[in-house]
């Protein structure tokens, strides 16, 4: 099923939001580690997304949609190796028990949290433009900003392959 693409709106003042290499966060696991996390796959859920929109008030932009992606991908162009562990769909592994699955995930997204030197900030200003391959990165809004600031922001995506 093709979903649309969305937008956000984002806050201008002191809004940073930073990117993580998960490419470099791959390669800086143990080699018996990372064949133990080759093979696994994550259940993602965009539920979670479209009940907060509700509760906001927003409209129902999308079909509820249960997909498994592998834990660790293959870059289809550059054939490198991605830690792909989306905070925001991510469900659990599949196969694991919950806490199970809670438990590895917070290990992974802590390698990224911890290593600052795989992250990059992005401080906006007039004409800023930031642009990323969200296959290769991780990105997080910060929130340090005045509530009553907006700025319009353009999310393009071009389809997508299956991920492998």
């Amino acid at each position: 099923m093709i979903q649309a693409a969305w937008y956000h709106l984002l806050l201008r003042s002191r809004d940073a939001p930073f990117f993580a290499s998960a490419t470099e966060a791959h390669d800086r696991l143990s080699d018996e580690f990372k064949k133990r996390l080759e093979g696994l796959l994550v259940l993602h859920s965009n539920k979670d997304m479209i009940d907060h929109s509700a509760a906001m008030g927003g409209p129902a932009r999308f079909t509820p949609l249960e997909t498994l992606h592998p834990l660790i991908r293959t870059h289809p162009v550059t054939g490198k190796k991605i830690l792909a562990i989306h905070a925001g769909h991510a469900q659990r592994i599949y196969g694991y028990k919950q806490e199970e699955s809670d438990y590895l995930f917070n290990f992974l997204v802590d390698v990224l949290a911890r290593s600052q030197d795989l992250q990059t900030r992005v401080h906006y200003e007039e004409g800023t433009v930031a642009v990323w391959d969200n296959r290769t990165v991780l990105h997080s809004a910060t929130y340090d900003f005045k509530g009553d600031e907006r700025r319009h922001v353009v999310r393009i995506a071009a389809m997508a392959e299956k991920p492998f």
